[in-house]
């Protein structure tokens, strides 16, 4: 759907370049799964799909939330998502020196019940209501905060072990500093994925792992490419418009330095 319609959200990845994608992640179910995607949260369901609620997947993103617009669609059970976490890409410089134990956040009594006289009038009492439901939406606010905040340090130490299974990277930014900021976590002997529509981000991502010794073998640079036919009766042909290209894929292993 999002291909035919919006190529570019999902920075060009049609379903053969998806489906190379998790075959050469070696993505199933019980692996540590780190991912920086672009692509609306496709691959995310994709993996989180493989996985089927065993395993846990790690997710960096850039902004203010990660992109799972895709994920609606897949209407995945609780205990799928209860797997996922999210942490942003600004973090990754201080996942050594975070602490193994998280910060105690300060927390505020707001279940106290607000005293007042008898003779508080119709208007006060209706104040103190909207008092008592901005407090309770406060509270509520509060609470999800602190939940966020103690999932994004459970990733952080889940990542911080270096026992992650495999690292796949499709999105619209040059991969080469991502990559190299994220490749120390990942366990030896695991493969290493990254997609990008153009073939230039990746040429130099390869000569970036290949020549400065960082701990990835087996490099290989692929063009995804798939022919479509139309199958009938004394007229099989290929499809006369069909896509073209649907980007690059840099495939490696990861080995002890």
């Amino acid at each position: 759907m999002y291909f035919d319609t919006k190529p570019k959200s999902i920075c060009c990845m049609r379903m053969d370049t998806l489906s190379q994608i998790l075959s050469y992640a070696n993505v199933m179910s019980g692996i540590n799964v780190m991912l920086v995607e672009t692509c609306q949260g496709l691959l995310l369901g994709a993996i989180i799909d493989r996985l089927a609620g065993s395993g846990q997947v790690v997710q960096f993103y850039s902004g203010q939330a990660p992109p799972r617009q895709a994920l609606e669609y897949y209407s995945f059970a609780k205990d799928y998502m209860s797997n996922v976490f999210a942490v942003p890409l600004s973090l990754v410089s201080i996942i050594d020196k975070v602490k193994d134990e998280p910060d105690e956040l300060p927390t505020g009594n707001r279940n106290e019940t607000p005293k007042f006289d008898q003779a508080t009038t119709n208007k006060d009492e209706a104040k103190l209501d909207l008092q008592e439901s901005s407090d309770s939406a406060v509270s509520k606010s509060s609470l999800r905060q602190t939940q966020r905040e103690k999932e994004k340090h459970q990733a952080i130490q889940l990542v911080k072990a270096k026992q992650m299974d495999t690292l796949i990277v499709a999105c619209k930014y040059d991969p080469t500093p991502i990559v190299t900021s994220l490749l120390r976590y990942v366990a030896p002997s695991r493969p290493i994925v990254i997609y990008c529509q153009y073939q230039q981000p990746l040429v130099e991502c390869y000569m970036q792992l290949r020549y400065q010794n960082l701990g990835v073998v087996n490099l290989k640079l692929s063009e995804t490419w798939t022919r479509n036919y139309q199958v009938l009766p004394d007229r099989t042909h290929p499809v006369v418009s069909m896509s073209a290209a649907s980007g690059f894929l840099l495939t490696g292993t990861t080995v002890i330095q």
